[in-house]
């Protein structure tokens, strides 16, 4: 009796084993392919995290330098116009 119960191991094993061998690659495709998608969704996330970020940093800069140069700004653009001198013929006196 006991060969009997250790050839239905035996058998059972190779079946079981058979069974896997036969739908180890969906369950690996599957596997991956989920983990793919997790992947990028958190790399999305951490990117677009450090891209606000850079944002938030960059527009308080730009805000303190407004604040600190706004009356410099006009002075910039004025100092470079030339003035126009044009030849003017002078009136004779009569």
């Amino acid at each position: 009796m006991e060969n009997g119960k250790g050839l239905y191991v035996i058998l059972f094993t190779l079946l079981l084993g058979s069974v896997q061998i036969k739908h180890e690659l969906a369950r690996s495709v599957i596997i991956f392919h989920r983990s793919g998608i997790v992947g990028c969704e958190v790399l999305m996330w951490v990117l677009l995290a450090d891209i606000l970020w850079y944002c938030m940093v960059n527009m308080l800069a730009s805000l303190v330098a407004f604040l600190c140069f706004f009356n410099h700004i006009p002075n910039i653009f004025a100092d470079h116009e030339m003035p126009i001198i044009e030849m003017q013929q002078q009136e004779e006196e009569v």
